[in-house]
């Protein structure tokens, strides 16, 4: 009813409002499903801040002042990780994956995947 009124008025033609079905009960998994979407590529930012309590205009306000004005996105990088990494990316050795262990430091089966590995 609240959309029809907006179209009505030509308040907006090119959106509409929807009310999220969050309560206090349920908003951590609302919003682990929200980041779960975001993973895949869907736009669910918004989403996500209005589950967690934030409004359109801090979000906007947040992401103006983080970007535009501190440029945190240039100073801050986030971890890597093995989920984060890709094969192309190499170690100091010029390698790719996790650096090879000493002999010593070896099981038998160990030493064996070694061994089958540098033939």
């Amino acid at each position: 009813m609240l959309n029809r009124f907006v179209h009505r008025h030509n308040y907006g033609k090119y959106f509409k409002v929807t009310f999220l079905d969050v309560s206090p009960f349920n908003r951590k998994e609302y919003g682990d499903a929200a980041l779960k979407a975001a993973t895949y590529g869907l736009p669910t930012l918004s989403v996500y801040a209005a589950s967690q309590g934030l409004t359109q205009d801090d979000l906007d306000c947040m992401a103006f002042l983080e970007d535009d004005v501190l440029k945190l996105k240039d100073r801050l990088h986030p971890l890597e990780s093995s989920n984060t990494m890709s094969s192309s990316d190499s170690n100091s050795d010029g390698e790719v994956g996790r650096p090879k262990a000493d002999i010593g430091d070896l099981t038998d089966a160990g030493e064996v995947s070694q061994e089958r590995d540098e033939d």
